[in-house]
């Protein structure tokens, strides 16, 4: 592949070109994107009511370097003394965000991405789409970026022309000493690289030649498109709002999304993404949808999940719950990087809390006997029925991820435990249970608890030993209200207060779960990711254990050794930003069929104009790693 075409930027810059010098006018009843992309497109996500947009996201930067972004370029060349600083044009496109200029012209836009499938060897296809209208302003930025060198014409979408980047095939005439440009031969398409087109009204960048032409065929009312299928309609519907609104065909994704892995011959799968694949057992979700979007100042995340009735899924029997009280959120101790309370269903909640489980055992890659397995050995062994006793008589759980626990050395963190039961009697019956637990995960007798009176609390202490998470476990019981982790002050904290001890809960309709997350917390955690997959799946040679590509926010040690110094400081003031701004509250729904997640991020005191800066900087940094010391660009070995 040309070097030309291996330049991110090259394939981005145009797309935001036309964003930032969009056209001086648009049809009053601009086309729909979606109509843009064939019936069959797996995932897509578009900017929609960009009007409202505009003054939102310049809000976000105000108070940042980036609210004059002119100045913040020109700034850094002038305190420039590295090469490096001078070859990133990242840095001038974010400069954009905050100018009037954007905020102005951006309304005037339609910008859309779709994936719509994989080659054979498992690279994704998809095409950005920018509906320009009839502006001449527009059509004459497409048409300048067209004609920058590099760009040849390798083909046609039906009429339209479609280039690529070409490096020239060079001769050299001994007559006249010099080189030549051979053009004998046309240039030859490239089956998946950077390809762009443009008519008047649109200008689109894909992946290849056949994807660039499923959109000029529907722009030209050619073909089935998203917007006319059940699906989107009833996704754009509910959750369509000015911001950047997604939706994906979920079992399809999933099914294409495993075959593309499969024939690009490598076990590569997000995170997210197998976890949710068998939590929520993805052949019952019919879509995915939601908006991303600047509110208020702050930022808001809304995804949800629409399932089939007819087919039974872990997750949406779980959060069958009449609701959930907000005020359990007390119960974690702070600082948290995460904590969650859920109300679990009042029908068949002993089955449904085994089931769900079950599924998050398989999806975090758990060998030998499932949850409800050992649930039922526990039964036979001890003769008694933790579905009856136990499982049952739980009303609501909290999960918190405390910010600092203290262990020993070589321990995994886990998240505390704090369980709202029906009252004191089975909260007693929590207690007795956990030697019994305890010595079934070790595989020996149940363990003889110690005792210790932490603020008040009797907390009981069970040995670490043959455990899997090397560290003894601790639970404290007050009233109704039982609390087991790694961390015994926290365990004591975790039950003060308790809640009522008749299990009674003010219960807000429709919210099963109600949370917390600390950005600083989750950015640390973020970079802490290991090499080690959640999944495993039965074919070794298939999807496989699902490794994850580890985030990696400050480098190894490269050619430049200050880099990996220079930036792990800059993430830092990342990190140390996040600690400054509030939690973000977290909030899960269940309406019907359907599951809805809420994530908002409010700004903190005075914007989020630190915390913009702190990135800004960072970014900047990062940006060197595919910059050399004299200021040429280099290329991953991925990218080549």
């Amino acid at each position: 592949m040309p070097e030309a075409a291996l330049n991110p930027r090259r394939t981005v810059a145009p797309v935001l070109v036309l964003a930032a010098l969009g056209p001086a006018a648009v049809a009053a009843d601009p086309p729909d994107p979606a109509g843009l992309f064939p019936a069959s497109t797996l995932a897509y996500a578009e900017l929609h009511d960009p009007a409202a947009v505009a003054p939102e996201l310049a809000g976000l930067v105000r108070g940042s370097v980036l609210e004059d972004g002119l100045a913040f370029v020109h700034k850094r060349r002038d305190a420039a003394t590295d090469p490096r600083d001078l070859a990133k044009d990242e840095l001038g496109l974010l400069g954009l965000l905050g100018t009037p200029e954007l905020a102005a012209e951006l309304p005037k836009l339609r910008i859309a991405a779709g994936l719509t499938g994989f080659t054979d060897r498992g690279e994704p296809r998809g095409a950005v789409a920018v509906l320009t209208g009839d502006s001449p302003a527009a059509g004459l930025v497409a048409l300048a970026f067209l004609t920058s060198p590099g760009l040849r014409k390798v083909g046609v979408a039906g009429d339209v022309p479609v280039y690529q980047y070409r490096t020239p095939m060079m001769t050299y005439d001994q007559v006249e000493n010099r080189q030549k440009i051979d053009n004998s031969k046309p240039p030859a398409e490239g089956a998946h690289e950077p390809t762009f087109a443009y008519l008047p009204g649109l200008f689109v960048a894909g992946t290849d030649r056949p994807t660039v032409g499923l959109v000029v065929e529907r722009f030209r009312g050619q073909g089935a498109a998203l917007a006319g299928t059940d699906g989107f309609r009833e996704a754009a519907k509910a959750h369509r709002r000015a911001g950047v609104f997604f939706y994906a065909d979920a079992p399809r994704f999933c099914a294409a999304f495993d075959q593309a892995v499969k024939a690009a011959g490598r076990g590569v799968e997000p995170d997210a993404l197998g976890w949710f694949k068998l939590v929520a057992d993805v052949r019952a979700v019919r879509y995915v949808a939601g908006v991303a979007r600047v509110r208020d100042g702050g930022l808001s995340l809304t995804a949800a999940a629409a399932f089939d009735p007819a087919k039974p899924s872990p997750l949406l029997g779980f959060l069958a719950g009449p609701g959930v009280d907000p005020g359990l959120l007390r119960l974690a101790p702070a600082p948290a990087g995460f904590a969650l309370a859920v109300a679990l269903p009042e029908k068949d909640r002993a089955a449904l809390v085994m089931g769900l489980l079950d599924a998050l055992s398989q999806a975090a890659g758990g060998l030998g006997p499932l949850p409800s397995e050992r649930a039922k050995e526990l039964d036979a062994k001890y003769k008694t029925s933790t579905a009856e006793t136990l499982t049952g008589r739980v009303r609501a759980v909290t999960v918190v991820m405390p910010a600092k626990q203290e262990l020993p050395k070589g321990a995994v963190p886990l998240p505390t435990l704090v369980l709202h039961t029906d009252g004191p009697e089975a909260a007693a019956a929590w207690e007795e249970f956990l030697p019994r637990l305890t010595g079934d995960l070790a595989k020996t007798d149940p363990p003889q608890p110690s005792a210790e009176t932490v603020d008040g609390i009797r907390v009981l202490s069970l040995p670490g030993t043959g455990l899997p998470w090397k560290a003894a476990v601790h639970y404290a019981r007050k009233d109704g209200v039982v609390a087991v982790g790694l961390d015994r002050a926290i365990v004591a904290a975790a039950v003060v207060g308790g809640g009522p001890a008749d299990g009674t809960m003010k219960a807000e309709a429709g919210v099963v779960g109600v949370g917390a997350v600390s950005p600083g917390v989750v950015l640390r955690a973020l970079a802490a990711v290991g090499p080690d997959g959640p999944v495993v799946t039965a074919s070794p040679t298939g999807p496989g254990r699902m490794a994850r590509r580890r985030f990696q926010p400050v480098p190894a040690p490269a050619a430049d050794p200050k880099q990996a110094e220079t930036e792990a400081k800059a993430w830092d003031a990342v990190v140390a930003a996040a600690d400054a701004l509030p939690p973000a509250t977290l909030t899960v729904r269940r309406a019907g069929n359907e599951v809805r997640v809420e994530l908002w991020q409010p700004k903190a005191q005075g914007g989020l104009g630190p915390a913009v800066n702190a990135a800004v900087d960072w970014y900047d940094l990062w940006l060197n790693r595919s910059v050399d010391p004299n200021g040429n660009r280099v290329y991953p070995a991925f990218m080549r």
